[in-house]
C-alpha cells in the first residue's frame, strides 16, 4: 500500500507553488494519473498548441529483470508526491538551484521539442506523433463508445 510521506509532499507543494509565483514554471502536471509517462504527454497538449518532449531515463546496475520493474514504475507509478514542471530554457539553473537549496529530490529529465514525444530507456527509444497522441487521447472515449455495440445510442 503507498504511504505518503507528508513533510516530502508539503515541500514540494511548496516550492512548485513558489516557482509558480516567481513565473518560473510554464507547465505543471501532478503524475497521480497513469504516472510519468502519462503527465508527460499531457503537458504536451497545450491549449496553445501541441508540443513535444524528449525525455531520457538513464540507466541503472540493477539486473535486467529489476531494471524493466524500474523503468516500469518510473514511467506508469502513481506514486505521491511526484509532479512534472517545466521552465523556459534560461530559467533552468535557477529553478535547479531552488530545488536543491530546498531539498527537494529532483530530476532533469529532458527538453521540450516539436511534434513528437520521444522517450529514451537505457538503450531503447521510443517515439510517437504528438498529432496521433493528442488524437488517441481526446477521442478515446467517443471511439470506445461507438465500438462497443452493447451501449444504447441515444
Amino acid at each position: 500500500m503507498p504511504r505518503l510521506d507528508l513533510e516530502l509532499e508539503i515541500a514540494v507543494q511548496n516550492v512548485v507553488r513558489d516557482l509558480i509565483r516567481d513565473s518560473l514554471v510554464q507547465n505543471a502536471h501532478d503524475c497521480s494519473e497513469g504516472g510519468l509517462a502519462v503527465a508527460v504527454a499531457e503537458c504536451c497538449f497545450n491549449p496553445k498548441g501541441r508540443f513535444g518532449a524528449e525525455v531520457k531515463l538513464e540507466k541503472t546496475n540493477a539486473p535486467n529483470d529489476i531494471r524493466k520493474l524500474e523503468l516500469l514504475a518510473t514511467l506508469f507509478g502513481e506514486a505521491q508526491s511526484r509532479i512534472l514542471i517545466s521552465t523556459a530554457p534560461e530559467n533552468v539553473d535557477k529553478v535547479l538551484s531552488i530545488l536543491r537549496e530546498r531539498n527537494v529530490p529532483h530530476l532533469q529529465l529532458g527538453t521540450v521539442i516539436t511534434n513528437d514525444l520521444r522517450i529514451a530507456l537505457d538503450a531503447e527509444t521510443f517515439s510517437w506523433p504528438i498529432a496521433d497522441l493528442y488524437d488517441d487521447w481526446w477521442n478515446s472515449i467517443r471511439r470506445a463508445v461507438e465500438q462497443d455495440e452493447s451501449i444504447p445510442s441515444l
